[in-house]
């Protein structure tokens, strides 16, 4: 498997990015002001950069060079 693997503690999970995750990532960041204002990019400014985004994320889990997370 490429890219990031399933990993659950009590209080953390991490997954690999969905399709659906983009309209959420949409509006509990993207339309966050201080998110913004923190980070300096907004790569979820719009629903329709959110998908992108998630899109590419979701693509580079088969890019031979993607480093997996979890993994020595």
């Amino acid at each position: 498997m490429q890219g990031t693997e399933e990993l659950r503690t009590e209080r953390l999970f991490l997954r690999r990015y969905k399709p659906e995750d983009a309209e959420i990532l949409y509006h509990r960041f993207g339309t966050d002001p201080v998110m913004v204002r923190n980070s300096g990019w907004n790569t979820y400014a719009s629903l329709e950069m959110a998908q992108e985004t998630v899109e590419r994320f979701i693509r580079d889990y088969i890019c031979e060079v993607s480093i997996p997370v979890g993994k020595k």
